[in-house]
């Protein structure tokens, strides 16, 4: 079986474990450290998400570099940009610590706890990066399943052992469970690094091609995390509502990212070898697979969202007007996920970043306002698929013209 293949099946067993952990965990976290304490945990994770982001956006260029060398059976490259990957990311590591240390050594221990992770998480990610390029995605999506096993396991024997938990506990159990693994997931790609394939010029072409995937990475953050700590910055007081909302969409968008991830590497191949209408014919038979479906997604989550609500966030109840504006977010959300699959691939970062940073920001300023006016969440929704629908319209066009060119 090739890598897609492999990815599709270990990563729908990886979304099914992620689904069970998120679906399960949630209501268990809230009955172990309370509803208060749950919304200041998303909200420090929030606040340290762009950190990770951050991180993970140094590498990503190696994706299409690693994969091309992989098609010209290059070692030497692979072993050269393996190596300059992980001094470039040690040294990320290394300044992020010495700047906290100078600087927020006397936050709490919970803070510190979510930097000690984070780092452990950003470090090791590298694995991830280099193993879409091998063609191995597959194995991320076994270490990504058993990682979310593993914290499911730990807040299920927390919540039946009826321990005494506090949030420190909580991100030992959840943070910690995926920073292990992703480093068990590091350590057999150690054998691709050589200190004298660690090359200068290497880590700086890293650098400058990570510019339009850090401003992708950035937008994203601003319309997820960042969106909740700005909402817990005006103290808005519907965010209990919007973070559980989130949560539901980065459920819906994980399953395309299951796709995206195998796919990056393949399309990158193709479009070395001149493919750009083979790749724009199968774009399309997807986005087709995507309008017949969208009906049907809609009416689910217009009448089952919440009856969910009800059984997994302690009777949480949502108004209808709300549902339906929220529901339509989701299908653009999808759509836009759907674009990420063709310019990641296509690896044209610079050109959709500045669409995409245009709509964070338009996001952001709107956000803020609305919820310092104290809006209905509603609005907020409707803020967001508007902005989120033009500038997907923008980037399928420009996916089009990209493939034209490609030859």
């Amino acid at each position: 079986m090739n890598d897609l293949k492999l990815s599709l099946v270990f990563g729908i067993f990886t979304r099914v474990i992620t689904f069970l952990n998120q679906i399960l965990s949630v209501p268990l976290i809230i009955t172990l450290i309370g509803l208060s304490e749950f919304t200041r945990y998303n909200v420090m994770t929030a606040g340290v998400a762009w950190l990770i982001t951050l991180g993970g956006c140094l590498l990503p260029s190696i994706i299409g570099d690693i994969a091309r060398a992989c098609l010209d059976k290059d070692d030497e490259t692979i072993s050269k940009k393996v190596s300059s990957a992980f001094a470039l990311m040690f040294t990320f590591c290394l300044i992020v610590v010495l700047v906290y240390s100078i600087f927020f050594s006397t936050l709490s221990i919970d803070t510190h706890a979510i930097l000690f992770f984070s780092i452990i998480i950003i470090f090791a990610s590298t694995a991830e990066s280099i193993r879409q390029g091998l063609g191995e995605n597959y194995k991320n999506s076994i270490y990504n399943g058993i990682a979310n096993l593993l914290s499911l396991v730990g807040i299920f024997t927390l919540y039946f052992l009826k321990v005494k938990t506090n949030l420190l506990i909580i991100l030992c159990v959840t943070l910690g469970s995926v920073a292990f693994l992703k480093l068990i997931n590091l350590l057999p790609l150690l054998q691709y690094f050589n200190l004298r394939n660690i090359k200068f010029n290497h880590c700086k072409d890293m650098l400058v091609k990570a510019l339009g995937f850090i401003m992708i990475s950035v937008a994203y953050y601003c319309n997820t995390a960042g969106m909740i700590t700005i909402l817990g910055y005006t103290k808005y007081d519907a965010i209990t509502d919007f973070v559980i909302l989130q949560k539901i969409i980065l459920i819906i968008m994980g399953i395309i990212v299951m796709v995206r991830n195998p796919l990056w590497g393949v399309i990158a191949k193709m479009k070395y070898k001149g493919g750009g209408a083979e790749i724009m014919n199968g774009f399309n038979k997807f986005l087709k697979i995507y309008f017949l479906f969208c009906p049907i997604i809609f009416i689910t989550l217009y009448f089952g969202l919440n009856p969910f609500l009800a059984l997994w966030a302690k009777g949480l109840s949502i108004d209808q007007l709300t549902i339906t504006f929220y529901s339509l977010y989701i299908l653009i959300m999808m759509l836009s996920y759907i674009n990420s699959i063709l310019y990641y691939g296509l690896e044209i970062f610079s050109s959709v970043s500045k669409l995409l940073i245009i709509e964070a920001v338009v996001n952001i300023v709107c956000v803020f306002i609305l919820s310092k006016t104290g809006a209905p969440l509603y609005i907020i929704f409707i803020v967001m698929l508007c902005t989120s629908l033009s500038v997907s319209s923008i980037v399928y066009n420009l996916i089009k013209r990209t493939c034209a060119n490609v030859n």
